[in-house]
């Protein structure tokens, strides 16, 4: 339990990271279908989805830490202690995680966003005049999201059972560090309760994705 926090917090940052590259990206490659704007984020979401996450850390403290000097390598200090430190510590970590994980969301994004341009009611709107920003971004995004958030949840869970060797090259004192400890100690007890607690968490973003009310959604879109 005093492990479990830090890859909560690692997990729910690399989300927001991925979900920040993703949901734009592939709105503007929808948009934008066809386009050079769409190949460009199509060939970005490739790169992204052929990078091991391991290696983009190595080469994000290579970088940044080693070269730059403007972030540390690696530590933790609790957000209660000193939340800058801690946002400061946890930026890599969660951009080595999010960054991989934005490829498949992306695309995800572009082919709902797609698919909802071409709906009767988004002509509808044009035909009446709506601004383009507004059809797009208010309109079509909302229900482009429907399929986004289902598939979002479930890659929340596979990026809090995918930290274990993130944890172990930032030295993040989480879930994931205690997972690669027991399995070098072949300590059985410690293994069964992190796959137990990663088990939970990934079938309750996974219900909550489930449970997610898309008809609101929907609803508010029009």
């Amino acid at each position: 339990m005093k492990r479990l926090p830090v890859t909560l917090e690692l997990a729910l940052l690399a989300f927001i990271v991925a979900n920040a590259v993703a949901v734009p990206c592939g709105a503007i490659a929808a948009r934008f279908h066809q386009q050079r704007l769409d190949y460009i984020a199509t060939l970005m979401a490739t790169i992204l989805g052929a990078v091991a996450n391991f290696w983009l850390a190595t080469l994000l403290i290579l970088i940044f830490a080693l070269k730059l000097r403007i972030l540390p390598a690696g530590g933790y200090v609790s957000i209660a202690e000193n939340p800058i430190r801690n946002l400061s510590l946890m930026i890599l970590p969660a951009l080595s995680l999010g960054m991989v994980s934005s490829a498949l969301l992306l695309r995800i994004m572009r082919a709902g966003m797609i698919e909802v341009l071409v709906s009767d009611y988004i002509r509808t709107a044009v035909a009446k005049g709506a601004a383009t920003s507004r059809v797009v971004w208010h309109h079509a995004l909302r229900n482009a999201l429907i399929p986004f958030l289902t598939v979002g949840a479930v890659e929340f869970g596979w990026l809090f059972g995918g930290v274990v060797i993130i944890e172990d090259i930032f030295l993040l004192p989480g879930v994931g560090q205690l997972v690669l400890v027991g399995i070098i100690n072949r300590d059985y007890p410690i293994l069964l309760a992190s796959t137990l607690t990663v088990t939970v968490v990934v079938l309750t973003a996974t219900c909550w994705s489930m449970s997610w009310p898309a008809s609101s959604i929907r609803a508010r879109s029009m």
